[in-house]
């Protein structure tokens, strides 16, 4: 499974790719934002482009279904709420449930490199309690998942910048090659 601009599965996404089509312009308050900044009197100008790719919805998401309050999914980094979503759906295609998953020795691996979404938190001091914290750490990328699913495995985020996503498939790999685990949930 997968999110990508534009690409809300992996089909999408490969008919994004056949067509060419990859990036597109900025949704309406994300380029207000952008052009405030690029008019900065101070700062000058630092925009040159309004073009991206953007994902649709990232607060799309249903803290109920995954067993969180929506207190802690409001401070959740969408990281976070992504993964969730991309770990069901993929598991889902695979007529895999949860049931089955309980209990067994399943490891999560899980890339990640940013830290984008902690760094804007910290500028609401009044805003900071618990659930900023838990919702921005890069070691509940993968607990969560672990800790949903009620998985016996390792549960590993892996952070080696760009390498992140391809690192974290390596050790799932290697562990899987030594018989220490049923399953693999793998992503980044």
């Amino acid at each position: 499974a997968c999110r990508f601009p534009g690409a809300d599965d992996p089909a999408a996404y490969w008919r994004r790719l056949i067509a060419g089509d990859r990036l597109a312009g900025a949704p309406d308050r994300r380029r207000e934002s952008l052009w405030q900044a690029a008019a900065d009197p101070v700062l000058g100008p630092r925009i040159t482009t309004l073009t991206g790719g953007y994902l649709r919805d990232i607060a799309g998401f249903d803290p109920a279904c995954f067993s969180i309050s929506a207190r802690e999914a409001a401070k959740l980094d969408p990281q976070q709420r992504l993964l969730m979503m991309v770990a069901h759906d993929a598991l889902e295609d695979a007529g895999i449930t949860r049931d089955a998953l309980r209990g067994r020795a399943v490891g999560v691996f899980i890339g990640a490199g940013s830290t984008d979404y902690m760094l804007l938190g910290a500028c609401d001091k009044p805003g900071i309690d618990a659930y900023h914290g838990l919702g921005n750490s890069h070691s509940l990328l993968a607990n969560r998942l672990s800790y949903y699913y009620n998985l016996k495995g390792p549960s590993l985020t892996v952070d080696t910048a760009c390498s992140s996503s391809l690192t974290a498939l390596h050790v799932a790999l290697g562990a899987l090659a030594q018989d220490d685990l049923d399953l693999a949930i793998v992503g980044g």
